[in-house]
């Protein structure tokens, strides 16, 4: 509830940070008993959150990653992987 909170009073436009997997998984877990979509996470500004950046995928495969994320209308994207994927900056 506090992280409903935080995101619903923030100016996010529809992306969010979190630590892990279980984080995520408790979110939607919490939003589906609350019959909320998009983890819960919406602001007045932006609407629902779209796009979950994980610091941390733990033990979960990508597959699993992807499938949690399809399951609660969200793109979840892992942090190194992202980090990994773009070209490093030449100054």
């Amino acid at each position: 509830d506090e992280l409903r909170y935080i995101y619903e009073h923030s100016d996010s436009a529809g992306i969010a940070v979190l630590q892990d997997v279980k984080l995520l998984q408790k979110l939607a877990k919490a939003a589906k008993a609350k019959g909320l979509g998009a983890l819960g996470l919406s602001n007045d500004s932006f609407g629902p959150v779209k796009t979950v950046v994980l610091m941390h995928k733990g033990k979960a495969s990508d597959d699993e990653i992807k499938a949690l994320g399809e399951a609660n209308g969200v793109e979840v994207k892992v942090l190194s992987q992202l980090i990994d994927s773009t070209s490093p900056a030449i100054y």
